[in-house]
């Protein structure tokens, strides 16, 4: 079963599942094959710096090595702000209430940068959208918890609530 998430209105809470809205499903997609004269399919490789050795795909990682030579683990890292203050992990907003409250201007959905969107559903979604009214509400929005939610704009009744997503700041 889906996890859903939790809107709460005023006193009332509705539990309602998202669906990711692909953008292949949405306008399909290419692949683009290459294969040689007599029809074998071609693997993508690397050369080293030399241009003597072949590296196959995925045989390179990217890794952190500190001053001295020895490889740092990534458990290592701490998160910071730009002010060099340690980032907070925030919760998944699957873990807590989503308060539709917050009403949106035309200038945050204008300058809202689109990372996802998502359909809500569920058996609730009939409720919900006859208690929104024809406003744009907006939350903050993390589908893992981690160092950064996101902005979220939950559509108005009209668009069946559909919830977009884009990045509310750098870290």
């Amino acid at each position: 079963m889906c996890k859903t998430l939790n809107f709460r209105i005023g006193e009332r809470d509705f539990d309602l599942a998202p669906t990711k809205v692909e953008r292949k499903k949405l306008y399909g997609w290419t692949e683009t094959q290459v294969t040689t004269s007599d029809g074998q399919v071609c693997r993508q490789a690397g050369l080293d710096r030399s241009g003597k050795i072949i590296i196959p795909k995925g045989a390179i990682k990217i890794g952190c090595v500190a001053n001295d030579g020895q490889w740092v683990d990534k458990s290592q890292f701490v998160a910071v702000h730009a002010d060099g203050q340690r980032a907070e992990s925030i919760a998944s907003s699957f873990d807590m209430p989503i308060t539709l409250d917050n009403k949106a201007t035309a200038e945050q959905l204008l300058d809202l940068r689109v990372t996802a969107v998502y359909q809500l559903s569920g058996e609730s979604i009939g409720e919900l959208n006859s208690m929104l009214s024809d406003e744009i509400y907006t939350f903050p929005f993390s589908y893992r918890g981690g160092l950064r939610d996101l902005h979220s704009l939950s559509a108005n009744k009209w668009h069946n609530a559909i919830s977009n997503h884009g990045r509310a700041n750098d870290v």
